[in-house]
């Protein structure tokens, strides 16, 4: 998608995580955090005060993300769940923000 209009994928991911305005001991989920393209730039905005829930259906893009992201940040906090990400095992405002980029 962003090769179609002549974007760059890193850039345009890096200020998608900026916008989350992340601060320190922040609850962050992610809803779709596949292969973990956009949650590499997300942990390293993390604290280990921090906690971040990731949510998917595929277990196989999971377990991508589930090394991507203990690479770039082990101190975090990080929780997965294999679920749809409309019917969340969580209760209501348990998150500081949210994040879900979908191509």
């Amino acid at each position: 998608m962003f090769k179609t209009f002549n974007e760059d994928s890193g850039k345009i991911r890096n200020a998608f995580a900026d916008l989350l305005e992340v601060e320190p001991g922040s609850t962050i989920l992610e809803i779709g955090c596949g292969t973990g393209e956009d949650s590499e730039n997300i942990i390293q905005r993390l604290s280990n005060a921090s906690k971040y829930y990731l949510a998917d259906l595929s277990i196989s893009m999971m377990n991508i993300c589930k090394k991507k992201t203990f690479e770039k940040n082990p101190s975090v906090p990080t929780e997965f769940a294999l679920v749809d990400g409309h019917y969340l095992p969580y209760p209501d405002e348990s998150f500081d923000r949210t994040f879900h980029f979908g191509n």
